[in-house]
């Protein structure tokens, strides 16, 4: 166990019987030796009043009958009869035990400062803890012991403890929680007189001044005996409830191993469910990219189609116009050769003269007859060079997305696609090379 002893080291006496300002030193085991009247009891007694808070019960190391005070002390009182003080008006007192700490190697002092302002009046007690050396304090100021207001510590104020009973409480904690004992043993073994009885010894110091009830303590003792029976059987009840827990706690963990299991396979099947989300919202996003890839591609193609279609009209109107102009050729054309045949025939049959010439308004009949019936066939064959035109520009649109259907997909993904537009093409080629013949 580890050494908690507190040593008394030095005390502080300031107007304290003839002590006016003295400082005592002890070393381990002081022998206080000295003729009668030296102040040996003075001593003691100062450590007593600290250690005990014992203002009245003063003397009892020297002789038990003694009659000090504390008003005799600090006034410093001469005598047995009558009150001849040697302290006159208001004294300022103190007296202060320094203690050495073996646990944290360190000094605190316990202390009481007095005050007696004049010889009927009752003296003030102030009690005082500090955690320093006796040098910290301000024990004499200007020549004369201080005052309550002047006593200081390293330069602050104290701070006093007013009543005896908190200080005794704050003393005994601050001294390691002493026993109440302690405070009666204390001025029994300030005592100078030898002691040769044991019993007296024993009775004074080791055994409590109660007188032992023998009553009390045969009902004591057979209460004692009850407890035993009590203590015994509740061992016997704890191991039977012991035993219980341990199976309780074998099953409770059972069941938390149960738990602990469901629990794995909840977050199994969660974690697999979240990867299959996963998946989906992968695939979505590439499904939506598609269809957006699709849905751009569907646009450039109407922009290219609408585009193509504009040109297949204006070639279309281009062609149509050609085709008018080349009638119009052919149909003067025709007309001059018309009006030349006319006049040959015309001369032919003046030459035959066998028979009626026919009128040149007949023979121009005949002729228009003539072009009437190509003019129909004209407008037929423009008809079908349109058709024509157009169905070779549905080839080229085709054409054309094929191409790009091939560059940007994948031939297996859009097989179906591809072969529809392929098969498309073919068809609208043969009608194109049928339309040809016709015109032919």
């Amino acid at each position: 166990m580890e050494n908690q002893k507190k040593i008394l080291t030095r005390v502080q006496l300031i107007n304290w019987h003839y002590f006016e300002n003295e400082r005592v030193s002890f070393h381990g085991s002081t022998l206080v030796s000295g003729e009668n009247t030296a102040g040996k009891s003075t001593i003691l007694d100062a450590i007593q009043l600290v250690l005990t808070t014992n203002t009245r019960r003063f003397n009892v190391a020297a002789n038990e009958r003694g009659n000090r005070s504390l008003k005799g002390y600090v006034r410093c009182k001469v005598g047995n009869v009558g009150e001849t003080y040697l302290r006159k008006n208001a004294v300022p007192a103190n007296v202060a035990l320094e203690f050495y700490e073996e646990k944290g190697d360190r000094y605190f002092v316990l202390g009481v400062h007095m005050f007696s302002p004049d010889e009927e009046s009752q003296v003030t007690t102030r009690w005082y803890v500090e955690e320093c050396r006796l040098e910290d304090l301000s024990f004499w100021v200007e020549g004369r012991a201080a005052l309550a207001e002047e006593f200081r510590v390293k330069g602050r104020k104290l701070s006093y403890i007013e009543q005896k009973n908190a200080a005794r409480d704050r003393f005994k904690r601050r001294l390691g929680n002493l026993d109440d004992k302690f405070f009666d043993i204390i001025p029994k073994s300030l005592a100078f007189k030898p002691m040769d009885n044991v019993k007296e010894f024993i009775n004074k110091f080791v055994l409590s001044e109660q007188r032992v009830d023998v009553v009390s303590l045969r009902e004591n003792i057979e209460t004692l005996s009850e407890l035993e029976g009590i203590l015994e059987r509740s061992r016997r009840q704890q191991g039977a409830l012991e035993e219980i827990l341990g199976k309780y706690g074998e099953i409770e963990e059972k069941e938390r191993g149960i738990l602990v299991n469901d629990l794995l396979l909840k977050i199994a099947g969660r974690d697999a469910a979240g990867l299959e989300v996963e998946n989906l919202e992968k695939d979505i996003r590439v499904k939506r990219q598609s269809v957006e890839s699709n849905r751009e591609l569907t646009e450039e193609l109407g922009k290219r189609l609408r585009a193509l279609e504009e040109q297949i009209l204006a070639i279309h109107v281009d062609r149509q116009s050609n085709q008018s102009s080349r009638l119009l050729e052919k149909a003067q054309s025709r007309i001059g050769e018309l009006e030349n045949d006319i006049r040959e025939k015309q001369e032919e049959e003046k030459k035959a003269g066998d028979e009626e010439p026919k009128t040149k308004e007949e023979i121009l009949t005949e002729r228009m007859n003539a072009v009437t019936s190509m003019s129909t066939d004209a407008e037929r064959i423009d008809s079908l060079d349109s058709i024509k035109t157009k169905v070779d520009g549905r080839v080229k649109v085709l054409e054309s997305e094929l191409a790009l259907d091939e560059g940007r997909m994948g031939d297996t993904e859009y097989r179906g696609v591809l072969d529809y537009k392929r098969e498309k093409i073919t068809e609208l080629k043969k009608k194109s090379a049928q339309i040809s013949a016709d015109m032919n």
